[in-house]
């Protein structure tokens, strides 16, 4: 089927706040009033390196553009990212920016470690809360429902297919399988006709365990100010048509990070510069927002699915494999693991 098995139909991942000034304050001391009109920098992961131009200009426009609606704060971009090897010690050395990208599989450890600064009373003053999806902000919230983290995009899974070569296989394209059964038939179809791969599966840099497991007043406001594109259709427009021209999609199916009321809205207004065939996504739009959304491991994650990356790229590539074996060392090496 040449069909890769993606972790998201998107590039960007959950954003969230991170202040390790606020978090580090013990529960007795008395929480510092706040100017939100005072000069105050902060510093924004994930940006993009000067080799990708495209998504450079595009991440630094949105500072620019931020900066102009607060003249009082100051944005520096950093490209660190994360990275669950050196995350400990950037913490620990306050090496972290303030507004940090993490994956959906961290902020409940975090939460849980005291990590990450609340950031609920800023988000009530912003507006922002009440408009939020539940189902792809709980991750950023406590068992008390504070919020600690806000997703300016979330992830789903989804199966993409090569429509060229469903024809060179006489498969429908507009007819794609919807179970597992369907996907074997098919990639059985497409192997015999074509001699082409009929499925291929993710198995590196943590993704095929993953796929297996299926300043904090002004850092809110940048966040805030991220989602802004599905909240003024001036700046909609604006942001459409840069990623239109430089080559970037546009209209991207998926789960949102607001309520579908705004994603709605969104495409309204960016209708004109949507540049992805929607009709293809027709069935995954369908069901994505119907299928409940399942937590991932809450600790070592990342780790976990690294440690799988082993046990797919075996199963699928050797039919000489010990499943039980080599399941039954699996589980002793994450049992290590989560031991640490």
């Amino acid at each position: 089927m040449n069909s890769t098995t993606r972790r998201a139909l998107r590039a960007a991942v959950p954003v969230l706040a991170l202040s390790l000034a606020l978090s580090a304050c013990s529960a007795a001391e008395p929480e510092p009033s706040v100017d939100p009109d005072a000069p105050v920098t902060i510093t924004v992961s994930n940006q993009p390196p000067a080799s990708q131009e495209a998504e450079l200009a595009a991440y630094l426009q949105v500072i620019e553009d931020f900066e102009a609606e607060y003249p009082n704060i100051t944005v520096e971009g950093v490209e660190t990212g994360w990275d669950p090897q050196t995350f400990q010690a950037q913490l620990a050395g306050g090496q972290l920016p303030n507004v940090m990208v993490v994956p959906f599989t961290e902020p409940q450890g975090m939460i849980a470690r005291g990590q990450l600064a609340d950031i609920t009373d800023e988000l009530e003053q912003l507006g922002l809360k009440d408009m939020l999806n539940p189902s792809a902000s709980a991750v950023g919230q406590d068992a008390e429902g504070r919020f600690y983290g806000v997703p300016i995009d979330a992830y789903a899974l989804g199966l993409a297919y090569n429509r060229e070569i469903f024809e060179q296989a006489g498969l429908d394209p507009d007819d794609p399988p919807t179970t597992w059964e369907e996907v074997r038939e098919a990639a059985k179809t497409i192997a015999d006709a074509t001699r082409l791969t009929g499925y291929a599966h993710m198995t590196t840099g943590g993704q095929g365990g993953w796929m297996l497991t299926a300043m904090t007043y002004a850092a809110v406001k940048f966040i805030a100010f991220r989602l802004q594109t599905y909240l003024d259709e001036d700046a909609a427009v604006e942001a459409a048509q840069a990623s239109f021209e430089a080559g970037m999609p546009v209209g991207l199916p998926g789960l949102s990070a607001l309520k579908d009321d705004y994603r709605d809205q969104y495409l309204e207004w960016v209708a004109d510069y949507v540049n992805v065939p929607l009709e293809n996504f027709a069935t995954y739009e369908a069901t994505v927002n119907t299928i409940p959304l399942r937590p991932e491991p809450a600790a070592r994650a990342q780790e976990v699915y690294a440690t799988l990356d082993s046990v797919v790229q075996a199963v699928l590539t050797d039919r000489s494999t010990d499943i039980p074996a080599l399941l039954e060392t699996t589980q002793s090496n994450l049992e290590a693991l989560l031991a640490r």
